[in-house]
């Protein structure tokens, strides 16, 4: 157990998207039911940005978009497009913090950090997302 054959290689190399390798649809088999595994962050979190509001599309149902919302401790004025240039950072240079979370109805998730232990929500735990509830009170500065 745990040995790789060149077969396994092989099967592997028939599954790997990058140049020369394009892929037509993520929705088509053998793509829509496979986990994908890819190099860099940013295309994992392309793929998982796209499939969502594809999900959404084909559901019928509204994506949900959370937004980050970052301060700025700075002598300089900041002004809007650095808020908004902060949103597109890459989230493996933002402590795996995306600026955009895309949510859909009945999407799975998975718990990457301890939420609240006593109530379950713990790294690693699987879950569904079902809605969003919006806290209105504000928080301090």
């Amino acid at each position: 157990m745990g040995d790789t054959t060149d077969a396994d290689f092989d099967y592997l190399c028939t599954r790997i998207i990058g140049p020369g390798q394009a892929v037509q649809s993520l929705k088509e088999k053998p793509w829509c039911d496979v986990p994908i595994l890819v190099f860099r962050n940013q295309l994992r979190t392309e793929i998982n940005n796209r499939a969502a509001v594809d999900k959404a599309k084909e559901g019928g149902i509204p994506l949900v978009v959370v937004v980050a919302h970052d301060k700025i401790r700075s002598k300089i004025s900041a002004d809007n497009a650095i808020y908004e240039r902060l949103l597109y950072i890459p989230d493996n240079k933002t402590e795996l913090l995306p600026g955009l979370l895309p949510f859909v109805p009945n999407m799975p998730v998975l718990l990457t950090d301890n939420i609240a232990c006593e109530l379950g929500l713990s790294n690693g735990t699987q879950g569904i997302f079902r809605e969003l509830i919006y806290d209105d009170q504000e928080e301090p500065d």
